[in-house]
């Protein structure tokens, strides 16, 4: 069996082409949650989950880019379990009115982003790998450190060296003043 015939017996509800395609591609949903979650004991539920997410939008995956598609949504469950743990603050409805922002200010947040993307694609290889693990993947210093064989304090040096520069080029931008911190 290859990807495309998995995908079409997939959308026909043959649970051997479901095996096929987990067996293929379970360890790499396993690396893109541990590279999310660290070792987390969730993590086996949160790669039946994107396989059974796989099952139930068969109809929404293209045959060729099935690994792509499985590791967003296995990124996106692994930080959605992340959001679920932090503790928040319950806010009584009528205490809190968020408006919805307008054009301009919808434009330039999609300035600003554009701007911020560019600096952190500019980034030297290593510091852009640390910069996105940390503020993408949501993983801690020790994890990124021990995954890159570095010296934590090497990681955290590259981490505020990666946002005075993205610093500076959002004030270069007009994104920033002096007085605001990033």
């Amino acid at each position: 069996m290859n990807e495309t015939k998995a995908i079409r017996a997939l959308r026909r509800g043959d649970e051997a082409a479901l095996v096929w395609l987990l067996e293929r591609y379970a360890g790499y949903v396993n690396a893109v949650l541990t590279a999310v979650l660290g070792a987390d004991p969730d993590r086996e539920e949160l790669a039946s989950d994107v396989f059974l997410a796989l099952w139930t939008h068969a109809g929404q995956v293209e045959p060729g880019k099935v690994k792509a598609w499985l590791g967003a949504v296995a990124r996106n469950k692994a930080r959605d379990a992340l959001r679920k743990r932090r503790p928040s603050l319950p806010l009584e409805e009528d205490v809190l009115t968020l408006a919805a922002p307008g054009p301009e200010e919808a434009m330039g947040e999609r300035e600003q982003a554009d701007c911020l993307r560019a600096a952190v694609l500019a980034m030297e290889e290593t510091d852009r790998d640390i910069f996105l693990r940390h503020y993408y993947l949501c993983q801690t210093v020790a994890v990124i450190a021990r995954d890159l064989d570095m010296n934590p304090s090497t990681v955290k040096a590259r981490l505020r060296r990666g946002r005075e520069k993205l610093k500076k080029t959002l004030r270069e931008g007009g994104f920033l003043d002096e007085e605001q911190h990033f």
